[in-house]
Formats: C-alpha cells, sequence, structure tokens
C-alpha cells in the first residue's frame, strides 16, 4: 500500500490542489468519511478467483462502459466502482457542484475507495475512462503494487449511439449535477480522446453497437486463462 500513500502524498503536496481544498473548507477526512460510506452501500461477492484482479475501463462518455461492468459483474465475482455514483453522494451529502466537478477530488476519492476494497482482496472493476495516462499510469503502480492483476478493457460505441444514450440519460438522471452537465463532460471526453493513444496494453475491446453478450462471454474465457 506504500504506492497509495505516496499517491496520496503527491495530491496534497500539490499547492494549487491543497488551496483549493482548504479554500472551500474541506478535508482528507471528509473524503474517507464519504469514501467508507460509499463501500459501506456495496454487496460484496461471496466468491473470490484465484488471483486478485483489477479491471480498467477505456471509452469516451456514453459509450456504454456501464453496461460492460455489470454484465462481466454478473459472471465474475468483481465490485463496480462507478465515478457518477461517487458525485451523487456527494451532492446527497450537500457538496456544491462546483466542487463536485473536480476532477482531482473524484479520483482521489476513487482512491480511497479502491484502499478500502483492497484491504478485503476484492476484485475491482473501476467504471471510469482511464484514457488520459497521468490518472490511469499512477493507477496501475498502485494496484500493481497490491499485489493484483490490471486489466484494460476498451469500450466503443459509434456517435449517433452515444447520443441517443446521453439524451436517454437525461430524462433518467436523479442528480441535478449530472444533468446540467451531460453535454459538457461529453465534450471534455471527446476531445481527451482526441489528444490522448491508446495504451498498447488493451487485453479486450468491445463494441457496443454488436451484440454485447458473445462478446462478454469471449472475454470471460480469454480472462479465466489470465487466472490460472
Amino acid at each position: 500500500m506504500f504506492a497509495m500513500v505516496g499517491t496520496i502524498k503527491k495530491f496534497i503536496q500539490n499547492i494549487p490542489f491543497l488551496f483549493w481544498l482548504l479554500w472551500n473548507r474541506l478535508s482528507l477526512k471528509q473524503v474517507e468519511n464519504v469514501a467508507k460510506e460509499y463501500v459501506n452501500s456495496l454487496v460484496m461477492p461471496r466468491q473470490k478467483t484465484a488471483k486478485k484482479h483489477f479491471i480498467g475501463l477505456i471509452g469516451s462518455y456514453g459509450v456504454g462502459k456501464t453496461t460492460v461492468a455489470k454484465k462481466i459483474a454478473e459472471k465474475l465475482p468483481f465490485i463496480i466502482i462507478v465515478s457518477d455514483e461517487g458525485r451523487r453522494l456527494l451532492e446527497r451529502k450537500g457538496f456544491p457542484h462546483n466542487i463536485i466537478k473536480k476532477s482531482k477530488l473524484i479520483f482521489l476519492l476513487g482512491l480511497r475507495i479502491i484502499k478500502e476494497l483492497m484491504n478485503h482482496d476484492i476484485n475491482i472493476i473501476l467504471d471510469v475512462d482511464l484514457r488520459e495516462p497521468y490518472f490511469r499510469e499512477p493507477l496501475r503502480n498502485i494496484i500493481a503494487s497490491a499485489g493484483y492483476n490490471f486489466i484494460l478493457l476498451h469500450v466503443m460505441a459509434p456517435e449517433n449511439l452515444v447520443r441517443e444514450r446521453i439524451t436517454e440519460r437525461r430524462t433518467k438522471e436523479t442528480s441535478r449535477y449530472l444533468k446540467d452537465n451531460l453535454e459538457r463532460h461529453y465534450e471534455e471526453r471527446r476531445k481527451i480522446h482526441l489528444s490522448y493513444p491508446l495504451p498498447d496494453d488493451i487485453f479486450y475491446t468491445f463494441a457496443n453497437n454488436e451484440p454485447i453478450d458473445a462478446q462478454i462471454e469471449e472475454f470471460i474465457d480469454k480472462f479465466k486463462k489470465q487466472d490460472q
């Protein structure tokens, strides 16, 4: 867990981010409490795999990362961590929107949640777009230092399907923050995907405009060979 501690220290030593925390009257203890509440809301799998695994997802906004994550977790003993659920929890606890939108705060919250789950040797799917290497590579080091197998999945879908999903999501979304920022998130992620290439070690690519169940089964067959 030393890499986890080192990464959190880097966040603390980031002067602009620290000043931002102080300015908004936030503390790491508050982040810790939210992380514990999030973990306590999860239903832990009863089964375990031969090895410990961490699945990270790469895919822009609206491509269906959550759909893929849920289908994997139905077949294999994984817990899903969802960044939007973290934002919804922060909103329910009264955090203002200018705080919820801060990507470093969400990443720090995610690290705390991951730490709690790794303390119990839980397999994790992180339902977050890991396209940016400055988020992905520190996370990769943290996972490896904890003895986990780091697996990257790429999820993609055509533009017209993504637009349909964003429109549908707006009608169902309960968070005012997320509903108001759907288009902004989509545009931000689209620009990021144009700026950063895919890493070379993608384990499996899901095309979400094709029948997904057959792809899930193919992925599981490949995964089980890794778990031997």
